[in-house]
């Protein structure tokens, strides 16, 4: 069967650098005479995965890596609201069972904050009475 007529279809996004282009899916499209004398198209579809490793469709792009990462894996950081994916976050376990999405640089802070406050604490023990903030209200 020699095919008649080729039709390529591509779905295309930015690459990592600059003006390269990640094929996010391809698909092509032939009209084939069979042996019969009809027309027959024959369609062949290739989904690639996200750079995160899933087949869903990608949702954005990593702030600190730059990877195409899927609507499960994206999601952006509570401190400064940056779009990181899975492999850059780091989640902090909160109240309630949830966790919070960090990029690296803002847990720093928040660790470095946590450390502050409890050196403060403790310098000032023998001063201050502080009361445990998980036992208020109770």
């Amino acid at each position: 069967m020699k095919p008649l007529r080729n039709k390529q279809k591509l779905v295309i996004t930015d690459g990592r650098i600059p003006g390269q282009e990640r094929v996010l899916e391809s698909q092509l499209e032939s009209d084939v005479l069979s042996d019969g004398g009809s027309v027959d198209s024959i369609t062949t579809s290739t989904i690639r995965p996200c750079e995160c490793g899933c087949f869903q469709p990608p949702a954005g792009r990593c702030e600190l890596c730059k990877s195409l990462s899927c609507v499960s894996c994206h999601g952006h950081c509570q401190g400064c609201n940056a779009p990181i994916c899975r492999e850059c976050s780091v989640f902090v376990g909160l109240p309630g069972g949830k966790a919070a999405r960090y990029c690296q640089g803002c847990y720093s802070k928040i660790k470095q904050q946590t450390r502050t406050a409890a050196i403060v604490q403790f310098l000032l023990s023998p001063i201050v009475s502080f009361k445990d903030q998980s036992n208020e209200g109770k």
